[in-house]
């Protein structure tokens, strides 16, 4: 069996479940949690096979081919971004307004140059050399530039260490950008607007949108609908008075169970008609 079978057979028993378009969104929303212990598990044990998984699909946040002054100058508050080729190599690397679609957002830089293992002579560290760094050092960091605010290890934003090009690192360079980025399901770069402090977290798709799929066969980030995909998003439901209050929410099952009518009239609505949605 291929894996684009594997992939199609997926994404329609994902959309047979009981509440089928809503039940398929909680889905990829409690699925959030997959991106989030992948990328916790890369920072507490950069040896795991998870964090290769990472290394492999993330090759896009460390721009190390590159060396310029928006990663010179870049300070806390500042938003950058960057441009991929074909093979999801780093083309540009540019500061832009935070109001402007990014792919990070600077909360402090981190001299390495008194940490051990990364003094005068030591080569570029590789990611997983500078996972502990992200964990003891960066995170606190973007708690303090967010107002207290921490990064939900479920939502939309992972904290990243970029560190500069092979060409700054050898002049001397020791310091390293730490910072908060979104992410797409699948661990790859997304793009995000405003600031981290005020973002929502949650990840939300716009009605129309569609979903590829992960290596595993999960639910990914965005493709076009008429390329093969997982779920189609029909509808941004609100939940306030269906939840019950609580610190957490209710697990997937529940919350099919308790939005299954709302997401059928969501999925009518969008399709046209009742037998539109049985058709599918």
């Amino acid at each position: 069996m291929t894996t684009s079978t594997r992939s199609s057979r997926r994404g329609r028993s994902l959309l047979r479940t009981r509440g089928a378009v809503m039940a398929s969104l909680l889905a990829i929303l409690s699925g959030g949690a997959v991106t989030g212990a992948l990328m916790a598990s890369a920072i507490n044990d950069p040896n795991s096979s998870r964090a290769e998984r990472i290394a492999a699909v993330v090759p896009q946040v460390d721009p190390r081919t590159l060396s310029g002054p928006a990663y010179a100058e870049a300070a806390p508050g500042t938003c950058l971004t960057w441009s991929l080729d074909a093979a999801d190599r780093v083309t540009s690397f540019d500061t832009v307004d935070c109001a402007e679609p990014h792919r990070f957002e600077v909360a402090a830089r981190i001299d390495l140059s008194e940490v051990p293992g990364f003094g005068e002579g030591a080569p570029l560290p590789v990611s997983a050399e500078l996972a502990p760094v992200g964990t003891e050092r960066c995170l606190p960091l973007i708690s303090r530039h967010a107002d207290g605010r921490e990064v939900d290890p479920d939502g939309r934003f992972t904290g990243l260490v970029v560190p500069p090009s092979e060409e700054g690192w050898d002049k001397g360079d020791r310091s390293v950008l730490c910072g908060v980025a979104a992410a797409e399901l699948d661990g790859r770069s997304a793009l995000s607007t405003g600031t981290f402090a005020e973002a929502d977290q949650h990840r939300r798709w716009d009605p129309g949108t569609c979903l590829g799929f992960t290596d595993e066969g999960l639910p990914g980030a965005t493709t076009p609908c008429s390329e093969d995909h997982s779920i189609e998003i029909v509808a941004d439901v609100d939940v306030s008075g269906v939840f019950p209050e609580g610190p957490v929410p209710p697990d997937p099952r529940q919350q099919s169970e308790l939005t299954a009518d709302a997401c059928r009239e969501a999925g009518v609505a969008y399709l046209g008609d009742a037998e539109a949605l049985r058709r599918t």
